[in-house]
């Protein structure tokens, strides 16, 4: 949900009481004078431009990398002008990974050279935006060693910690008939197929066992938000490929064909 301000609004419209994660950013006044800064600029250079409501998670994280870096390039050159130690690169290295600043996002640090998560908003789409309903994985929004993963905790994500959510149809409440409904039926998620990125979704064929294993970073939420839902669902991945096992196309192909209805694998319902 990080990038919602920038889709279209019918794209937003067709979104209406969708649940999503957005990544977290404490509000600050020093992002908030920033923000202000920005859209000064914005406005001056392209007074047409639709007005910038907020910046980007990862146009904040960009920014506190920058002068990371920065900070970390100037204790390496005091650093290395006083050892006289020719292994500038690895002092960088070491430098950056005991960077500990305060930016835009809050606390900056890269423990194992990963950014350390502030957390994620859950938000709930409504109208041409969206409103917060809770935290992952805690009110602080800080993901800790001792934070309990996503994946393997059917509660991650208690529901009486949520603040109530508008569901498609404009109702706080999921009836008992369409309960009944959806857990008679069998939903056919289409996969797209993609030659990068496949930490978000890899699709393998084992041609001994003639199965298809669909996994990744994608799957692991999908299935993770089934699991967390007060009724069975069952569903089955179907990868989005023609007669010879390749891609059947875009992701915008895969979207359009579950529009049309096409019997493509009777899809239901996409996943990116």
């Amino acid at each position: 949900m990080n990038f919602l301000q920038s889709m279209d609004i019918s794209v937003i419209d067709s979104m209406q009481g969708v649940v999503g994660f957005k990544s977290y950013i404490p509000a600050s006044t020093n992002l908030n004078k920033f923000t202000s800064r920005i859209r000064r600029k914005f406005y001056s250079e392209e007074p047409d431009m639709e007005l910038v409501r907020e910046l980007s998670a990862d146009g904040i994280w960009a920014y506190d990398a920058t002068w990371a870096l920065a900070d970390a390039v100037e204790r390496t050159r005091i650093k290395s002008s006083t050892t006289g130690s020719s292994k500038h690169g690895v002092v960088l290295l070491g430098e950056i990974l005991q960077t500990r600043l305060k930016g835009l996002s809050g606390e900056v640090r890269y423990p194992n050279g990963n950014l350390e998560s502030s957390g994620f908003e859950i938000v709930n789409i409504m109208g041409s935006g969206m409103r917060r309903v809770g935290f992952w994985p805690d009110e602080q929004g800080k993901i800790t060693q001792e934070s309990p993963p996503l994946s393997n905790k059917r509660n991650a994500l208690p529901t009486n910690h949520l603040e109530t959510i508008i569901w498609p149809g404009g109702s706080s409440t999921i009836m008992k008939h369409s309960k009944r409904r959806l857990s008679g039926i069998k939903l056919r998620v289409g996969v797209p197929v993609k030659k990068g990125f496949k930490e978000l979704v890899r699709v393998e064929h084992d041609e001994q066992t003639n199965r298809t294993h669909v996994t990744g970073f994608c799957i692991d939420v999908f299935e993770t938000a089934i699991r967390g839902l007060p009724y069975k669902v069952h569903y089955e991945f179907i990868p989005f490929v023609n007669a010879n096992g390749q891609s059947a196309g875009s992701y915008n192909d895969l979207v359009y064909n579950v529009y049309l209805k096409r019997t493509v694998g009777n899809i239901s319902i996409p996943v990116v």
